[in-house]
């Protein structure tokens, strides 16, 4: 069956490279997608059924497909490794208030420089997950965060040179589980990296995958706490 009308370009118009009035209006309407994921407004459950099927495996958690390292030990006075998280860190356009929760570590190696810490989802509908917080730039005598640390004006309770990358939000901040609703339970991990530097050269505006790739180049060891989120 050919295409709905809203998405099909006449020929006259895709030789002469125009921008005709479906490709206007398919271009308009997914552009007030993003405004309204960027502000919080979530779809409705129909709205979901006519842009995405939700049904689909779970892939792998985000670093077994990575070069094996050692774990340490990672705690939460408001996480629980594999419960659900509370609402207090759950994004603001899904009901929550958006405050990155306090972090402690301990047992890294002895040579490690400094750490990272990052909150990734691999249950997004992406093929690339969702980055929700990439901090970079602690130093190694650093080995707990604050509730809230990963605010926008975080620099006022991290270290010098710390640094948060931009997330898939857009944001350079923490911010929280926003699964689509209805969607299964997202998991959510929570991880701190014992790095081989203390300077991977990163100013912040580079691209979540740019975080990624240097992990993996500089990662001595790792701690997780993975908790989920659904709604």
């Amino acid at each position: 069956m050919a295409s709905t009308a809203f998405f099909t370009c006449p020929p006259e118009a895709r030789s002469r490279r125009l921008p005709c009035q479906a490709t206007q209006r398919a271009g308009q309407r997914r552009a007030a997608h993003a405004r309204r994921i960027r502000r919080g407004a979530f779809p409705c459950d129909g709205w979901q059924s006519e842009y995405m099927d939700l049904q689909r495996s779970r892939p792998p958690a985000p670093f077994d497909h990575q070069p094996p390292r050692p774990d340490f030990t990672l705690s939460s006075d408001d996480l629980a490794n594999g419960e659900q998280i509370a609402m207090a860190h759950v994004y603001t356009g899904a009901g929550g208030d958006n405050v990155s929760p306090q972090l402690r570590w301990s047992g890294f190696p002895d040579d490690t420089r400094g750490f990272a810490v990052t909150v990734f989802d691999p249950d997004a509908p992406s093929p690339s997950g969702w980055w929700h917080w990439l901090l970079f730039g602690l130093p190694a005598a650093c080995t707990e965060l604050p509730a809230g640390a990963g605010a926008g004006d975080g620099a006022q309770v991290l270290p010098d040179g710390a640094v948060m990358l931009r997330n898939d939000f857009g944001d350079h901040c923490y911010d929280g589980p926003a699964p689509p609703p209805g969607d299964h339970h997202h998991r959510y991990f929570f991880t701190v990296h014992a790095l081989d530097t203390d300077e991977l050269g990163l100013t912040g505006d580079e691209p979540p995958t740019v975080g990624g790739f240097q992990l993996a180049v500089h990662t001595l060891a790792r701690a997780h706490i993975m908790v989920t989120f659904a709604h």
